[in-house]
Formats: structure tokens, C-alpha cells, sequence
């Protein structure tokens, strides 16, 4: 059984809606753990069990935030960027959708996109590693 990216939201929504002051599950080949502080949801730290690691040394682009991956701006468009390009800081390199808001992710420097570590329309976990840029 897979998990969508809008269970993990019911779960989330329904922990900060209960009285729980703290929750972890597991399921799924995913870790959910969550915490409240005070009335003040924690974030939740959610850990895939098949998160890419990076074999590339450079600057690694985390995931700010839970969402699924979006390489290009639509479907059939070309992809922002691929390994082996250059990018400028600031440049937008991918997207992340949250909650039906696409959020851009940008490039941190200057530098060449070594590697692509999620794949179009994949499910990614909050500071999961994206992207590797190496320095000119």
C-alpha cells in the first residue's frame, strides 16, 4: 500500500486539530513523528525510508518544507534544470507542492547542478536532500 501526499496531511491536520501532545508512526516504509508545544504544533518530522543520498560533494539543496517534487513548471514542460547545467544563485530549480500551493525552490549559488536526487512527481520529506551543486 502506497501513502499519498494528502493521507500524510489528514494525519497532520488531525493531530494538531486533537488533544494529542504527541504522536509517531510508522507505516509504509515512512516515519511520522510529531510534537506539540504549549497550543503550538511542532513541525512534523517525516522521514521517508527510501530518501536519496547524495554521493556528489557540493552544496546540498534540502526540501524546506513536506511535499511532492515538481522538476518542470508543468507537465510536458522542460524541466527547470538537469545535472550538468549551470545555474545562477537565486535561479528557480525545481517546485515543491504543499496544501495545493506550489512553493519554488531556488538555487543557493552559483555553481553546476552535479546531481538530481528525487525524480519528477516523488514524495519528499522536510530537509531531504534534492539537489547537489557543485562550485565552477
Amino acid at each position: 500500500m502506497d501513502i499519498s501526499l494528502k493521507d500524510v496531511e489528514n494525519i497532520i491536520d488531525r493531530f494538531e486539530k486533537g488533544s494529542l501532545k504527541s504522536m509517531s508512526l510508522e507505516a509504509w516504509g515512512l516515519k511520522i513523528s510529531m510534537e506539540k508545544e504549549g497550543a503550538v504544533a511542532g513541525v512534523p518530522q517525516i522521514v521517508s525510508g527510501s530518501a536519496s543520498q547524495s554521493k556528489t560533494e557540493g552544496r546540498e539543496v534540502k526540501s524546506p518544507l513536506v511535499g511532492t517534487f515538481y522538476a518542470a513548471p508543468a507537465p510536458g514542460k522542460e524541466p527547470y534544470t538537469k545535472e550538468g547545467n549551470r545555474v545562477k544563485a537565486g535561479d528557480t530549480i525545481g517546485l515543491i507542492e504543499a496544501m495545493k500551493i506550489m512553493n519554488e525552490i531556488t538555487a543557493p549559488s552559483d555553481g553546476i547542478i552535479a546531481e538530481v536526487l528525487v525524480k519528477d512527481g516523488e514524495f519528499v520529506a522536510f530537509d531531504q536532500t534534492i539537489f547537489v551543486i557543485k562550485d565552477e
